[in-house]
């Protein structure tokens, strides 16, 4: 009880009123549970003897189920609700690590990536449904930076609290601290909804009557004409996202960093909390869009220098540079959706789903091209083949564009 206590006295002096440190304070915890067991997949699996390779396709299935999961939530749900989302997505992190951690062959992780898919489509749909109906569409840019740092935080400092949890080799460390993560992300949700109980959204979520698979497919198809490039953006920087959770934990065991093994990723994971709590000045400034894609390219530019570069630190400052840029044109992205949702309401369902489609196909192409890249070639080098896709990618659009990047349906920076 002295634990809940305290928890919500921290819940209290963060929260101060603004609901959206209350959803960060959330994710924050949550975070820490959901890094830490992303940092041991691949570590396990590798464990009980699966090459590279076969680990990146484990992990990719995750997002097959994901991908699954997201055409079937349009006839699941109804109507968008942020409480129904969350309160889901922690009931599955409950039995997560027991699933995860009980595992020894194929269909036990299968089992375990199936779980990992669902809660984390079902964190995205809880996201987008808060800052779309909770937030004032001027503030979206910066409400989602906020809640990404607080997801940064725990994203940041698990890899490290691994690293030390794991001296001695023993793994039941993690999945019993992590477990105790995920209980205080529970209290913490509790809390938010006491707070929230009479609060009225600005934006009034949508019912929409159930349609047949094929109107439900038309109109997801004419949705995701609408926003392609920044799904594009979503697909890229969740498809970096991969690479990066999937070799930073076989990298650092490769080089016997021991208890430094969670630095790469830490790295990886800091420069959010920086972007985070700036982006919102930058997207208001330049708009949403452009904001996103100019990060983005210089993002990519810096990791595509990993092939050449041998010295630990120099990578390090180069993990750290992409990252702060990947972290304000992830959360442009995340606003120009909310914009886009703010103004089409009977599409949010849709457009959620769409986003979480570009998500779900980077993390299952994402897992399986790094282990293969790693594989065939080195892990610098899949990183600089990574960097050369994402400038690749954005040049594309510049040139579909003509360098004017308007490419959603209302202006990103309107009141």
């Amino acid at each position: 009880m002295k634990l809940l206590g305290r928890i919500y006295a921290l819940h209290k002096t963060i929260a101060n009123g603004n609901a959206t440190h209350l959803v960060a304070l959330v994710v924050l915890f949550w975070a820490f549970f959901d890094s830490m067991l992303t940092y041991m997949a691949p570590l396990v699996m590798a464990y009980n003897g699966f090459s590279n390779t076969q680990i990146g396709l484990l992990i990719g299935s995750s997002s097959i189920a994901g991908l699954i999961f997201d055409f079937l939530a349009l006839m699941i749900f109804k109507r968008p609700d942020y409480r129904k989302f969350f309160m889901i997505m922690l009931a599955i992190c409950m039995v997560y690590p027991l699933s995860l951690g009980g595992a020894t062959q194929v269909w036990g992780y299968l089992l375990a990536m199936i779980l990992w898919g669902l809660y984390f489509d079902l964190y995205g749909f809880g996201m987008f449904s808060f800052v779309s109906q909770y937030v004032k569409r001027k503030d979206h840019a910066a409400a989602f930076g906020e809640i990404l740092a607080g997801r940064s935080v725990g994203t940041s400092f698990a890899p490290l609290l691994v690293g030390f949890l794991l001296v001695g080799g023993i793994y039941l460390n993690v999945f019993l601290v992590a477990e105790i993560f995920i209980v205080i992300a529970v209290a913490c949700f509790l809390f938010l909804l006491k707070d929230m109980k009479g609060q009225k959204p600005l934006v009034k979520a949508q019912r929409i009557n159930a349609r047949n698979i094929f109107s439900e497919f038309k109109v997801l198809k004419s949705t995701g004409t609408k926003i392609w490039a920044p799904l594009l953006a979503t697909f890229f920087l969740f498809f970096a996202d991969a690479f990066f959770w999937t070799l930073a934990p076989l990298y650092a065991m490769s080089l016997n960093f021991s208890v430094f093994g969670g630095l790469f990723l830490a790295a990886y994971s800091i420069p959010f909390l920086i972007s985070g709590a700036i982006v919102g000045k930058v997207a208001k400034r330049f708009g949403n869009i452009k904001t996103a894609f100019g990060s983005m390219f210089v993002g990519a530019i810096a990791i595509s220098f990993f092939m050449f570069i041998s010295n630990p630190m120099i990578i390090l400052l180069l993990v750290l540079i992409a990252a702060f840029f990947f972290g304000i044109s992830l959360a442009s992205i995340n606003g120009a959706y909310a914009d886009f949702n703010s103004s089409n309401p009977r599409t949010e369902r849709e457009t959620t789903s769409a986003e979480d489609s570009a998500f779900n196909l980077a993390y299952i192409l994402g897992p399986v091209a790094s282990g293969i890249l790693s594989d065939i070639f080195s892990i610098p080098a899949a990183f600089t083949i990574l960097g050369t896709i994402g400038i690749c990618l954005i040049i594309i659009v510049a040139l579909r564009t003509k360098f004017r990047f308007n490419l959603i349906a209302v202006k990103s920076n309107s009141k």
